[in-house]
């Protein structure tokens, strides 16, 4: 329950997302300053939406194993080692988030196993459809954040933002 948001421009990549935390039907207001869906790792940024438990994990998966070669395949690679190294430590191999991912001038997005390039705008999440209405029509990613903590209910500010060059 959340959105995150990319952009691809020329000399850059923008990243935005939400803070919203929930368990059940019920916020964690607290919980969104202390853990964010989206992270800077070693020049590569991801954001990822769905169970907290996965993301926080290929967060530190991410900390423990560098993405050298970015590109679909090696993207799959990558999954396929996070696959089974969540599987040895959880004794679960299914990763169910969708992510984006923005390394070495690259975005990607990716879910189960389709991984799939990013040429200039994307959104992810419950909020996706108002933040990609929003980036069509020329918004930066925190506006089109902004625009889906505005109309989806289950998503909310704070928004965080990170940049890499391309």
């Amino acid at each position: 329950m959340s959105v995150v948001v990319v952009r691809v421009l020329k000399d850059k990549i923008e990243m935005a997302c939400d803070s919203i935390m929930v368990k059940g039907w019920s916020k964690m207001p607290t919980a969104s300053d202390k853990f964010g869906k989206m992270q800077k790792i070693n020049e590569t940024i991801v954001g990822g939406v769905g169970d907290a438990e996965e993301l926080s994990l290929i967060f530190h998966f991410m900390k423990t194993h560098i993405l050298d070669d970015v590109s679909e395949s090696s993207i799959i690679d990558y999954f396929i080692e996070f696959k089974r190294w969540k599987n040895e430590l959880c004794g679960n191999n299914i990763v169910s988030n969708a992510y984006i991912i923005a390394s070495k001038g690259k975005a990607f997005y990716v879910h189960n196993m389709l991984v799939l390039p990013i040429d200039d705008y994307y959104a992810i999440g419950v909020g996706e459809d108002y933040a990609n209405g929003a980036l069509y029509m020329g918004a930066s990613v925190i506006d089109a954040v902004k625009a889906s903590c505005e109309l989806c209910a289950m998503v909310c500010e704070p928004i965080k933002y990170e940049q890499i060059a391309r």
